[in-house]
């Protein structure tokens, strides 16, 4: 089921956006032109009546993570929700967690990556705010890293990325809960959301085992950008400064005419 329309959003720290595309995908319901898999996600990843549900297991977990990704960049202020429900997650060894993670990426000069994880270490539930970037040299650096400690009722609920203005906020509602509670603050810049994507996490071990669902997938923004198309905004300063260098060159042109035609000697 899909939505595109107006927001008028209510609740804290919400801005208020101009465009909404809302995605349920309950009933086996997947839509492939609001999504795509990553990579070889299918083998992963499959629609059920309760959702979009990730399974690893059998020693066949994926090494890096696996989802979907949203068709749409996002310009300007935004809002990304993700509903989820993780149901198992298991790793043998290792501190890394296994669960779940709200990823996106900045058309900035860095290609910063930002994530917020939800998932089940050695000592407990926890979530982890990572923020990386290339730095001079071409490698991937951290920038900033967050780990906090959380309950089982975060095994059912929704996190969310909001930017207002250059300030990222990270929060999370714990199951049915209608507020959001902030989690972290970062300054990140204005630059767009190229990139936005929701991945199961094995912490790149083969062994672990996770059952999850991707519920609803929401996405707010000042302007969605349908990734190969240009923004309409775009399409039409294009067009008046095609149109005002063309007129530019006819003036001239005119100019030119009526200054010879002057210059000429009479007969």
């Amino acid at each position: 089921m899909r939505i595109l329309a107006c927001a008028v959003i209510l609740g804290f720290h919400m801005p208020l956006l101009g465009e909404e595309i809302v995605h349920r995908f309950q009933a086996g319901d997947y839509n492939d032109e609001l999504f795509s898999y990553t990579r070889t996600s299918k083998q992963f990843i499959r629609p059920e009546d309760e959702g979009l549900h990730w399974h690893y297991g059998d020693g066949k977990a994926p090494a890096k993570p696996m989802g979907v990704h949203w068709r749409y960049a996002v310009r300007g202020d935004f809002a990304i929700t993700a509903q989820y429900e993780l149901l198992w997650a298991n790793r043998p060894d290792g501190a890394d967690g296994v669960g779940i993670e709200l990823f996106m990426v900045l058309a900035n000069s860095q290609k910063d990556g930002i994530s917020v994880a939800r998932t089940r270490c050695k000592d407990g539930p926890r979530l982890q705010f990572l923020h990386k970037f290339f730095d001079e040299s071409g490698n991937r650096a951290s920038k900033e890293l967050k780990s906090l400690g959380t309950t089982p009722a975060s095994d059912r609920g929704r996190l969310r990325f909001e930017r207002d203005g250059s300030t990222l906020i990270v929060s999370l509602a714990e199951g049915d809960q209608k507020y959001f509670k902030e989690l972290h603050r970062a300054e990140i810049g204005t630059s767009d959301v190229e990139m936005i994507r929701f991945a199961g996490l094995s912490a790149g071990d083969h062994d672990a085992q996770l059952d999850m669902r991707l519920v609803e997938f929401r996405l707010q923004g000042d302007q969605l950008l349908k990734k190969g198309t240009i923004p309409a905004t775009e399409a039409s300063s294009t067009g008046w400064l095609v149109w005002g260098i063309g007129a530019l060159f006819l003036g001239l042109g005119a100019f030119l005419f009526f200054q010879r035609r002057k210059l000429k000697p009479a007969r």
